[in-house]
């Protein structure tokens, strides 16, 4: 089997994280060089650009493509709409530094679920930034450390965590 690679060149400096739409056909890629940028994956064309205020460590969008979110390493967490270039709004937390090791959009992108180094496991409201629910997730004793490294929504009314230490945990929705 044959594969090919095409090369664009999206950013002046290391890029941090990448989301694909689910038909493949639109990326979003967040950078060291401050921002994050909507890109059509076959031709390399940038579609949208956003400017962060400080290094780009995590990007999602939903589904179709329609709408990100963005976090910079110390204050931006925004929810973008990917059509227009609009911020529709911005985590509404006093916490600097605050990583994200994974996210996903649920509820019909009315949500965003978060994990972070932490065990933190988090629940926004995309509309206002507002925080919807938070968890802990739990970690095996035997290790110094856990962090959420993928989330999702697990059936209708139930989200889920994977750890690095190996542990699936599943939660209620509020």
């Amino acid at each position: 089997m044959n594969f090919t690679a095409t090369l664009h060149s999206m950013h002046r400096l290391d890029i941090n994280s990448v989301a694909v739409s689910a038909d493949g056909k639109t990326a979003f890629t967040g950078s060291s060089d401050k921002t994050a940028k909507l890109w059509d994956s076959l031709s390399g064309e940038v579609i949208k650009e956003f400017k962060l205020t400080t290094r780009v460590n995590h990007v999602n969008m939903n589904h179709d493509a329609t709408l990100g979110f963005a976090i910079d390493s110390v204050s931006d967490r925004l929810f973008l709409d990917l059509n227009s270039g609009k911020i529709l709004s911005e985590i509404n937390s006093l916490t600097r530094f605050m990583e994200v090791n994974g996210s996903q959009f649920i509820n019909n992108d009315k949500w965003l679920l978060t994990g972070s180094p932490k065990r933190l496991f988090r629940l926004w409201n995309v509309a206002d930034g507002s925080k919807v629910a938070e968890w802990l997730a739990y970690k095996v004793e035997s290790r110094q450390r856990a962090s959420v490294l993928s989330v999702g929504q697990s059936g209708k009314d139930r989200v889920m965590s994977y750890t690095s230490d190996g542990m699936l945990q599943t939660w209620e929705l509020p």
